[in-house]
């Protein structure tokens, strides 16, 4: 749509809107026209705070809730979350307080049920953020490697120690990157 607006033409003295006179017409004024911006849905971003130090699996993947079986959100639990993440989220952050977070589910999957934190999420950036290194530690008790970042992820690290990820006859114990990740003020 399009809207027009009486405005003067020049500044002057008068006291009334627009440089009208007491009883007169208006003069000198023009009809500008305004431009339409498109209007753009705002995205927010979503964030889960975990609240154990337990390795325990999202109980519902997809629902939008990063909880365990007993209502509780592990790291593992926010990590099946932010995967699940679709686009109407901009962005997913992962609080991670001061704590340490050890591993205890050995074995291999692309879900981070068991074993890495695999991070596949290609539509929404994924970050972590810790309390500091040396005060949030995820530690992978040399069970598998850390972090696995798949093609087209986007990830981010901060504020964090990583330990004790392994990889047998390979490489890459705290992090294998294959997307694009970001590790800042972090400690290997």
């Amino acid at each position: 749509f399009k809207r027009t607006l009486l405005r003067p033409r020049g500044r002057g003295s008068s006291p009334y809107p627009f440089g009208v006179q007491a009883g007169k017409s208006p003069k000198n004024l023009v009809a500008p026209q305004i431009e339409v911006f498109e209007q753009k849905a705002l995205l927010s971003a979503l964030t889960f705070t975990v609240t154990t130090t337990n390795d325990t699996v999202d109980a519902n993947i997809g629902d939008g809730i990063a909880a365990d079986s007993g209502g509780d959100t592990s790291l593992r639990a926010a990590i099946q979350e932010a995967n699940a993440a679709t686009a109407a989220s901009d962005h997913v952050f992962i609080d991670v307080p001061a704590g340490t977070y050890t591993f205890t589910l050995s074995g291999s999957d692309d879900i981070s049920a068991v074993g890495d934190l695999d991070i596949t999420n290609v539509n929404v950036p994924i970050s972590i953020r810790g309390a500091g290194v040396g005060s949030t530690i995820i530690d992978a008790a040399g069970l598998d490697r850390v972090f696995e970042i798949f093609p087209g992820a986007e990830f981010t690290v901060s504020d964090v120690t990583i330990q004790n990820g392994t990889v047998p006859g390979g490489f890459g114990g705290g992090a294998s990157n294959a997307g694009s990740a970001r590790f800042v003020r972090t400690t290997f």
